[in-house]
């Protein structure tokens, strides 16, 4: 079992992940940093790629989520709060577009809420606000 952290003990960096470029497997601004339950982590691309990033533990790509750069199904413009459910499907705010849309683990786009259905709750930004 790791030991605690304790008053006056410090971080040692380990390593790091990704290079900064514009392939869909480069992080590109990272924004947050989601850990799943597989042990797995997302990190969100907030720039050129506004993409997902999924991540093994040990730091090899396994692909994305969202994307390419759009307002379409499965696309992304501004991604930026992610979470998982109980079921492990992926949700994923995105700033621009003023939706969640819903992924499987595996990246594949299943559903949002827009309000666009007159059933699910639509969502707007403060870049609205007059």
């Amino acid at each position: 079992m790791p030991a605690k952290m304790g008053m006056g003990q410090r971080f040692l960096y380990k390593t790091s992940w990704g290079t900064e470029g514009k392939n869909n497997s480069n992080i590109v601004r990272p924004g947050s940093i989601l850990l799943l339950q597989d042990g797995s982590v997302l990190i969100n691309n907030t720039s050129a790629n506004a993409n997902i990033m999924h991540i093994s533990q040990s730091g090899d790509f396994i692909g994305t989520i969202g994307g390419p750069v759009g307002t379409g199904p499965g696309q992304t413009s501004g991604p930026t709060g992610m979470g998982q459910l109980s079921n492990g499907d992926i949700l994923v705010g995105d700033y621009w577009s003023e939706r969640i849309q819903v992924f499987g683990l595996d990246g594949t786009y299943k559903y949002q809420f827009t309000g666009a259905d007159g059933v699910h709750q639509a969502f707007g930004t403060t870049r609205d606000m007059r």
